[in-house]
């Protein structure tokens, strides 16, 4: 007597098929699960915040978690090694000088240099940025003069008529168009628009080795990278010391933060950052970063505060509003980072490291 098939043989036959397709949403699933895990791991950054996530696969659901990178990165090769940089918001240049005689231009929107100019010899340092005029200022070390560069053809330089010793530092007031030059003796002030020397002073006994503006009454702070571990405070109009301020061992790098009136001072071998409250000159807060602190970026607008390192790899970033570090981004590559510089309207910070600059952007 011939039996109808049973339930059971019907499921049984379809089995097979059933189970060919689960293993296809079973693959696809881990197929995308994967990518994002390879795009992630791709990604050259240390800092991360974690997130969870649900994979649907018909009524399956799987939760996972992530570690998101906080900061994206683009790198940016140099010919040579770098060492300064500057940026400029109004054009979304950035602007980096090296260990040889080069100055070059990157285009901030594409991350790639577009132009070098050279500088025949002439080492060059320490850079800044007229925006308002469309300029570019560069120290040189081996000249011992300094030389302005058109943002509209950087080729087209012109070099100062005075020169200054080991020329380690260049700042402007684009308010004034006042420059500042400083070197391990001298101490003078430049007319921008017309490249004169307005007035100089000697700092005998001084290895000065940055340079801070306040743009708002033109009061520099010079750090004094020598036996006295000191900040020096000029008036920018008369060059005259108004303050010294102590702080940490080799201080190397500083930086001043126009909205909070603080300064932020690398102490090279301190391992450390000093805070400096400018308007009574006191130290309000020292705290610990990496090996060699290099150097200090700021961006007011956020109140983050940027350390490079010239012995570690790596950028500490401290909250300005709890005075403590917040984040510590991996360079890529492990190299060690000199300086650094913000775009305060993208928020973008470029970083320079050994024969990179690397782009570094908060994600949204």
């Amino acid at each position: 007597m011939a039996h109808a098939p049973s339930s059971n043989s019907r499921q049984q036959k379809l089995c097979p098929e059933r189970a060919g397709r689960r293993r296809i949403k079973r693959w696809m699933l881990g197929t995308a699960l994967m990518s994002v895990f390879a795009s992630l791991l791709l990604a050259p950054v240390a800092s991360t915040t974690t997130a969870a996530y649900t994979a649907q696969s018909n009524t399956v659901a799987t939760k996972f978690y992530l570690n998101i990178p906080k900061y994206s990165f683009r790198e940016i090769p140099l010919p040579t090694k770098g060492f300064r940089i500057a940026v400029n918001t109004r054009t979304n240049q950035v602007y980096a000088s090296d260990y040889g005689y080069n100055l070059h231009i990157i285009d901030g929107a594409t991350a790639r240099v577009t132009q070098t100019v050279t500088v025949p010899g002439n080492t060059s340092y320490s850079v800044t940025v007229d925006e308002a005029n469309g300029q570019i200022f560069m120290a040189s070390t081996r000249g011992r003069n300094f030389y302005r560069f058109p943002v509209s053809n950087p080729a087209d330089f012109a070099a100062s008529p005075a020169t200054y010793g080991f020329a380690r530092g260049i700042i402007i007031n684009p308010n004034t168009r006042k420059v500042w030059i400083h070197s391990d003796a001298i101490l003078a002030r430049v007319n921008g628009a017309t490249m004169v020397e307005e007035a100089r002073v000697s700092v005998p006994g001084a290895i000065q080795s940055s340079i801070a503006l306040d743009s708002s009454n033109s009061t520099l702070y010079i750090a004094n990278n020598d036996v006295a571990n000191t900040v020096s405070v000029y008036n920018g109009l008369t060059l005259a010391i108004t303050k010294t301020i102590p702080v940490g061992v080799n201080p190397v790098g500083l930086e001043f933060n126009p909205t909070t009136k603080q300064l932020y001072v690398a102490n090279s071998g301190a391992n450390s950052v000093s805070v400096v409250n400018t308007t009574t000159g006191a130290v309000i807060k020292t705290i610990p970063v990496g090996i060699s602190p290099s150097n200090v970026a700021i961006n007011p607008k956020t109140n983050k505060i940027f350390v490079t390192h010239a012995s570690a790899s790596g950028v500490y970033i401290i909250d300005g509003a709890t005075q403590t570090v917040e984040d510590v981004l991996a360079t890529p590559n492990n190299a060690h980072s000199s300086a650094a510089a913000v775009n305060t309207v993208t928020g973008s910070v470029y970083v320079v490291a050994s024969e990179r600059v690397y782009e570094v952007t908060p994600r949204p």
